[in-house]
């Protein structure tokens, strides 16, 4: 009965308590806190869920960071040709709004699948109008399937990831073949031109420089997301290598000697 199991545990603590000598005691306390149950006590679940929303609280506010550092990108508009306005704006507001959900997901302790897919989506298809589907897209796709493999949702359910990396792939290529798009791409002979539908630089230096800084803040953005998950799982790692350590020091193990305690119990 999982809801015995913490009457259970008291049990057996006070068994091992009655005899500190007795192997099998400390076995059965040690198999009760390490082994998890089958089914896990309405308690636990509990705790487990307050768990999890401090978690999506964390990843929450490293994606309100994240994508509201794409708001950076205004300060080098002064220094481009704008071909596209409605373009720019749809960008600039697809980051708003994500950093929008990404605050409610932080307020509410959880997330809305199907909003961070459509969302994340529809930002990769912008973003494929700046520099075409092969420049500064394949980057923040990566950074943002980063970000999507810390949902536990989409985590139980890889197939999932998949199918939004292959739509996020294929979506700005396929919608230019269909002339929905205007081309950003071509080849000429063995050259692969790139054309931006967005923005134009009035000479090479200040597109390279563009380029430069807006890769640089991309691959940050997804280096930040991978640092702090793997902070969040080396500190939880550490305190339950800690929580499992002092557990063994206070159970007695096989042909050790009970050494008696300094305090007397009248």
């Amino acid at each position: 009965d999982p809801a015995a199991r913490a009457h259970a545990v008291h049990a057996a603590g006070r068994a091992l308590a009655l005899d500190p000598a007795s192997i099998e005691a400390a076995d059965l306390v040690a198999a009760m806190i390490v082994e998890p149950p089958r089914d896990l006590p309405p308690a636990l679940e509990a705790s487990l869920a307050e768990a999890e929303r401090a978690a999506t609280r964390l990843r929450a506010k490293t994606s309100i960071i994240a994508f509201a550092s794409l708001l950076a990108f205004v300060l080098v508009l002064p220094f481009l040709e704008i071909r596209s306005w409605p373009l720019v704006i749809g960008f600039f507001g697809s980051a708003i709004g994500m950093s929008f959900v990404s605050w409610l997901s932080y307020r509410r302790g959880t997330q809305v699948v199907w909003v961070a897919l459509l969302t994340t989506f529809v930002t990769i298809l912008l973003v494929s109008r700046v520099g075409g589907p092969f420049v500064m897209t394949p980057v923040l796709t990566c950074g943002i399937v980063l970000g999507l493999t810390t949902i536990p949702q989409l985590a139980a359910r890889p197939y999932l990831i998949l199918a939004w990396t292959v739509a996020a792939v294929v979506a700005p290529v396929a919608l230019e073949a269909l002339g929905v798009f205007q081309p950003t791409w071509r080849f000429i002979g063995d050259e692969l031109a790139i054309r931006s539908s967005v923005v134009h630089g009035p000479n090479r230096t200040i597109e390279a420089i563009a380029l430069i800084l807006v890769h640089i803040a991309l691959i940050a953005m997804a280096g930040n997301v991978v640092r702090t998950n793997s902070r969040s799982r080396r500190a939880a790692e550490r305190r339950l290598h800690i929580q499992a350590w002092h557990l063994r020091q206070l159970l007695p193990r096989r042909g050790e000697p009970i050494r008696p305690s300094s305090l007397a119990i009248k």
